[in-house]
């Protein structure tokens, strides 16, 4: 399969961030995607621009559809899978590249995604999305009986997220299947009424 050279540079960046971190050399990186440093500035103006291309590739894409999971078919509980899903997608991604487990470079690129006024605008605006979303499924919940009715929605979402942040940490310390697992447990745990 042909990839672009604007692509190969987003990847190779990608797979030397999550095994390196941030402060991996633009050197480094136009070695690995196998184009100059020119060719390199031809697509992005500097580090941080790349950056936040390859987090909103591999990270914030994955969420594109999150509309369609609350208005598409289904009941609450299989909304909530989908969404834990969703939530593992950017783990796959780095499964597909690396056969490390503790990812610290990932780690790495989220604290200075901080630093960085346009992804914390697009972390800020997928945050409200996100909570929206699962305010949404949650209230489904209530109406489908799954979770009682005087559920606190808010709060039941709040729960949620922290269950699903959690799974995002344990994964990088415990394979993903385990961490996937773990998660559901504790979201049925929390279901049971």
């Amino acid at each position: 399969m042909f990839m672009n050279i604007k692509d190969k540079i987003i990847e190779s960046t990608f797979k030397l961030f999550i095994t390196e971190g941030y402060n991996v050399s633009i050197n480094k990186i136009t070695d690995k995607a196998g184009v100059s440093k020119g060719g390199l500035y031809h697509y992005f103006r500097n580090k941080d621009e790349l950056l936040e291309v390859v987090i909103k590739k591999y990270v914030f894409d994955h969420f594109n559809d999150l509309s369609d999971i609350v208005t598409g078919s289904g009941n609450f509980t299989s909304k909530i899978y989908k969404i834990i899903e969703k939530t593992l997608l950017p783990f796959k991604e780095i499964k597909k590249h690396t056969s490390k487990t503790k990812n610290m470079g990932y780690f790495s690129i989220f604290s200075v995604t901080r630093q960085n006024i346009n992804l914390c605008t697009i972390q800020d605006n997928f945050n409200k999305t996100w909570n929206a979303s699962i305010n949404s499924i949650v209230k489904q919940g209530i109406d489908e009986g799954y979770l009682n009715p005087e559920t606190d929605i808010i709060g039941f979402t709040s729960i949620l997220r922290l269950l699903i942040e959690g799974t995002f940490i344990s994964a990088f310390n415990i394979p993903l299947d385990e961490a996937k697992a773990k998660l559901e447990y504790a979201i049925h745990a929390i279901l049971i009424h």
